[in-house]
């Protein structure tokens, strides 16, 4: 029960006491000091939910040590610590030994001893609470004068705010460090009495810290049995003036060591040599050192030759290794050393050295038998520690190499006395690299036996950038042979230049045709040629060479990014147009220009013809005679001309004394309303006196026949009259130019739709929406009743495919009556028939025009080109997917990748934050997946990841969520608009689902079979946050979870 439950519910101090007989059966339960010492830190610290509980144990010589601890994740552990006080006197030893509790609440504003504060805050303590443990038997040591001995402090501290100490709580501590000392005193007696038994002239003091590790080659010397430590051992040491120091081999870090030692470990004090890290070591030196931890508990002793650089400078020790134990059941090594440095090393020996473990070239030396005898750093960066293999008859020279033929010709090699050179892929500690490696047999200085030397250098960046450059170079001969295919079958020339270099990049067949340069071609494809070295060829070709050097003066200029269209004039005649455009690379640097020419020779001269023809046409007019007629001021005819007559088909008999507005005259305007004779032209002029000019009227002439004219008048006044007298009213007769109007109209209608129908056609990449545009758009121009598309199958037979009917026919009549006029034409796919585009009339005969062949010809002819853009979209529709398919997905567990999940994630992003939703991220992690392979092998490591990949699969239902493997043993879940307690849910589904498949896993500390922890974050995305943010957070919580305990998950709140 903890004690701020205690404290809220007002429990009685007999509750406590309860509380701590339950702790008091535990620990008596024991004779282990380190059970009991362990259980009574986790308990206390647990009650007391403080930041650590510690137990301090006092040694003989002044000192003292933590002997255990208990503390939160989040603060530095201090386990093993040897604590040197300045500031402890015997003043306050005397006060503990009395009883006294230390209560402090908060170190910055308690009245300290600057020291003594600064010992605490190097050791994360901002409230701190101590009571004594002491032991009430006289028996246990026997220089003991008092009879109440001060074994250790029970010291309960928060570390990250100031705590204010109850009562209860300062009581709560002294009673268990009451129950403590009990039992440390229970467990002394039953040590003592074993120690009497066992080697009655030591006796043991067990010490708890942490430890560290070394080693080289040893030499075994007579046995001689492991003693105990104690602190007079340890006094006595201290008094040599040679090194020693102990060793702690199973938790691989430094125990003690005396004052001599400090130089050549080239520090300071024993705190700091305490403190260091020895614990990175490779898993050959664990396997030695528990080798020689073996041979400690026989008895044996190892003599060691070290060598240590205190300063900088080598030393040589020899070291006599022998065990000790420092607590019952563990020992560590005892290292008696003699010191001798080393003098006899030249100055460039120890350049030479220097040299070696800084280069980045891995140097190694073998036997001939592959056994590694050096390297320097950088090989043993690259392989690990191979100095001990974990077989004798390892070869590691050969294990190096993923082709073992290649290790195998390289030792044929120098056996013959060659250098082998070569570049290969090894396996390193980073996996398979590339290296380039020289091999040579050489002669040992001190033996003079052969030695292999290998120098290798790792060149897998620039086989990985060869490589690519070789893709990128495939990739560039593909398109450029895309691009070919495609150029070399257009009227079009095609010239690409490098303006930097002068260099001809692209080119095609009738660029060299239309510059008349056919002989070069061969030259120009192999490169032979440039740019300036093809020109002499095609000046001649150039009619005025003045003004096309000036046309190329802004194509030169960088800064003109236009596209340029002109025509370049020819001296055989001809008229090319040049379209020039600037290529610019993916930085937008210029580099060249892209020239397509197009000979419109043809095209040039058919406007020629087309201007003569019109200029004659308007000569012919201009040259017929127009109608005259006179006209009186009341608007009668009094006078006209035989064209007049002509045009208006009556005769001058006829039309002499009628007037404009005569309702014999049946004329029309150009929209086909009636003419008002009011709005004559003549009567206007007569009424206005203003001429009137080239009015259009349609006349209706007697035989019925319709003649166009255009009409101009002119005033008759006399002088000093303002009103006119007469009107000369002349016209030409346009008919013939109305119907060219009227047949152009009518032309460029027909041309604007088929246009206007090509383009609905070419609008849509969907084969059906073409054929249905097609056939509603063809059947609705040309006004039919129905319009068939047919497919023609190989067998020869048609397949109706679509079909447009008139609404106002009934289409079961259609099905049976036949046509009675019909227009077929072909849809063409190259040379082969596609099908068939039908136009029926049903309801009547119909004679079908000219122009409606033709353009049902064009509108067959932009199907068939839609209908291939149709069919290859798809086509690349199909290959895109399949792309997009592999782009996205993880080869091995076949759910989405790490790219996918980048893609959908920003995806969500950008939509939840618009909508001001939520969403949730789960980073799964697989526990100790490391241990699984190497338990298992890589093979059931793939078969756990494609099966837990299965299980997260499965457990995400949602269309919108996305299960994907983040990388190696790590796998992600995206659940939009999910709160923190929706994800939740899905987490333990997911555990759920994991635990199902109950895969074996005998290597994990968390179960024996596969478990998972799971991060787990949410957040509301906005414009000023990013999917990093939720990555993080998600990632923060997974630490959580597997600094928890693992198999778990935990939420970033």
């Amino acid at each position: 029960m903890h004690v701020k439950h205690i404290l809220d519910t007002k429990i009685e101090l007999k509750q406590i006491l309860q509380q701590i007989r339950k702790l008091n059966v535990r620990i008596h339960q024991s004779l282990d000091l380190d059970e009991i010492l362990n259980i009574v830190v986790s308990e206390a610290r647990k009650t007391l939910k403080s930041d650590r509980v510690i137990i301090y144990r006092f040694l003989h010589n002044g000192d003292g040590a933590i002997a255990e601890e208990s503390v939160s994740h989040a603060w530095q552990p201090i386990l093993g610590q040897l604590i040197y006080d300045p500031c402890f006197q015997a003043a306050w030893v005397e006060k503990y030994q009395n009883g006294w509790v230390s209560v402090i609440e908060d170190i910055n504003t308690k009245q300290l001893h600057p020291c003594y504060k600064k010992l605490l805050e190097s050791l994360q303590i901002r409230a701190n609470l101590v009571v004594p443990i002491l032991l009430n038997n006289l028996e246990i040591e026997k220089n003991s004068n008092s009879s109440s001995q001060l074994w250790g402090l029970l010291i309960a501290n928060h570390c990250g705010s100031s705590h204010q100490w109850n009562a209860l709580e300062i009581e709560y501590l002294r009673l268990v460090a009451a129950e403590l000392g009990t039992a440390i005193w229970q467990t002394q007696c039953h040590q003592r009495l074993k120690s009497l038994t066992v080697q009655p002239k030591l006796k043991s003091k067990p010490i708890k810290v942490a430890l560290h590790k070394n080693s080289q080659a040893s030499n075994t010397t007579e046995p001689a049995l492991p003693k105990h430590i104690s602190v007079a051992d340890l006094t006595a040491f201290e008094r040599l003036q040679t090194p020693v120091w102990i060793y702690d081999i199973e938790k691989l870090q430094m125990w003690w060591a005396n004052s001599a030692a400090f130089h050549i470990w080239n520090t300071q004090s024993r705190e700091e040599l305490l403190s260091r890290n020895f614990g990175d070591v490779s898993k050959s030196t664990r396997i030695r050192l528990q080798n020689y931890l073996q041979q400690f508990q026989q008895g044996k002793t190892i003599a060691e030759n070290w060598t240590f650089y205190p300063e900088g400078k080598p030393v040589w020790v020899r070291c006599l290794c022998s065990g000790i134990e420092i607590k019952p059941g563990r020992m560590a090594m005892l290292v008696e050393g003699s010191t001798e440095a080393v003098n006899h090393i030249d100055k460039e020996t120890l350049r030479s050295i220097e040299a070696l473990r800084h280069t980045t070239v891995m140097i190694s030396l073998y036997t001939m038998d592959g056994v590694l005898l050096m390297q320097n750093p950088a090989a043993s960066r690259c392989y690990g520690d191979n100095l001990h293999p974990n077989s004798s008859t390892e070869n590691v020279f050969l294990s190096h190499f993923v082709d073992k033929h290649v290790g195998q010709q390289a030792m044929e090699a120098i056996k013959l006395g060659e250098v082998f050179s070569i570049e290969t892929q090894v396996f390193t500690n980073e996996g398979i690299r590339s290296h380039g490696i020289d091999i040579r047999c050489t002669r040992d200085p001190i033996t003079g036996n052969s030695l292999i030397l290998v120098n290798e250098k790792d060149i897998t960046k620039q086989q990985t950038a060869l490589e690519e450059h070789q893709r990128a170079e495939d990739e560039l001969r593909w398109q450029e042979a895309l691009l070919r295919s495609m150029t070399d079958t257009s009227l079009l020339g095609f010239f690409v230049v490098d303006n930097r270099t002068d260099k001809i990049l692209y080119f095609n067949h009738r660029f060299c045709e239309i510059w008349g340069i056919e002989h070069l071609e061969t030259q120009m494809r192999f490169g032979a040629l440039k740019n300036n070295e093809i020109i002499p060829d095609c000046i001649p070709l150039i009619a005025d060479l003045p003004a096309f050097i000036e046309s190329c003066k802004p194509l030169q200029s960088e800064e003109n990014r236009a596209i340029v269209e002109d025509e370049i004039l020819f001296v055989d005649g001809r008229t090319i147009r040049r379209f020039s455009s600037q290529i610019r690379d993916h930085q937008d640097k210029y580099f060249g220009r892209l020239y397509i020419f197009e000979d419109i020779s043809d095209r040039k001269k058919l406007e020629t013809v087309l201007r003569e023809s019109e200029q004659r046409y308007r000569s012919v007019i201009a040259a017929m005679a127009e109608g005259i007629v006179l006209q009186q001021a009341d608007g009668s005819i009094t006078a006209c001309n035989e064209s007049a007559e002509r045009i208006l088909g009556l005769t001058a008999q006829q039309m002499m004394g009628r007037t404009s507005i005569d309702p014999r005259w049946q004329t029309i305007h150009e929209d086909g309303s009636a003419f008002p004779g009011e709005t004559h032209p003549a009567i206007v002029t007569l009424r206005t006196g203003q001429p009137q000019f080239n009015i259009g009227m349609g006349v209706h002439k007697p035989d019925g026949s319709l003649s166009w004219i255009s009409i101009n008048s002119q005033p008759l006044i006399q002088p000093d009259e303002s009103t006119p007298y007469a009107v000369v009213a002349t016209f030409a007769d346009i008919t013939a130019r109305k119907q060219a109007e009227l047949a152009l109209q009518q032309q460029t209608q027909r041309e604007s739709m088929i246009a206007a129908i090509a383009l609905r056609i070419r609008q849509s990449l969907d084969i059906d929406k073409i054929l249905n545009t097609t056939v509603a758009e063809v059947r609705d121009f040309l006004q039919s009743d129905r319009v068939i598309i047919y497919r023609c199958n190989p067998d020869g037979s048609d397949t109706v495919v679509t079909k447009s009917v008139a609404e106002n026919c009934h289409v079961q009549l259609l099905e049976v009556l036949p046509a009675k006029a019909k227009l077929v034409v072909s849809i063409l796919q190259g040379d082969r028939l596609w099908g068939k585009l039908v136009s029926d009339h049903c309801s009547t005969p119909r004679q079908w025009q000219p122009w409606e062949s033709e353009l049902l010809h064009q509108l067959a002819t932009q199907v068939a080109i839609a209908i291939q853009q149709s069919e290859l979209y798809y086509q690349l529709q199909i290959a895109n997917q399949q792309l997009e398919n592999i782009a996205m997905i993880d080869q091995l567990t076949q759910i989405a990748n790490r790219r996918c999940f980048d893609r959908k994630l920003e995806s969500v992003w950008q939509y939840i934050s618009q909508q001001q939703g939520c969403v949730s991220l789960l980073l799964c992690d697989i526990d100790y997946f490391k241990q699984y392979n190497d338990t298992y092998g890589h093979a059931a490591g793939d078969d756990c990841l494609r099966l837990v990949a299965g299980a997260l699969q499965q457990t995400v239902k949602r269309s919108t969520d996305l299960a994907a493997r983040y990388g190696g043993e790590e796998f992600v879940v995206i659940l939009p608009n999910t709160d923190s307690d929706g994800a939740i849910l899905v987490a333990q589904e997911i555990h759920q689902a994991i635990a199902q498949l109950n895969i074996p896993h005998a290597a994990s500390a968390v179960k024996p079979h596969i478990t998972l922890s799971i991060g787990i974050a949410t957040i509301i995305p906005t414009l000023d946050t990013v999917t990093l943010e939720l990555i993080e957070a998600a990632d923060q919580a997974l630490y959580q979870a597997k600094a928890q305990g693992r198999d778990r998950s935990c939420i970033n709140s």
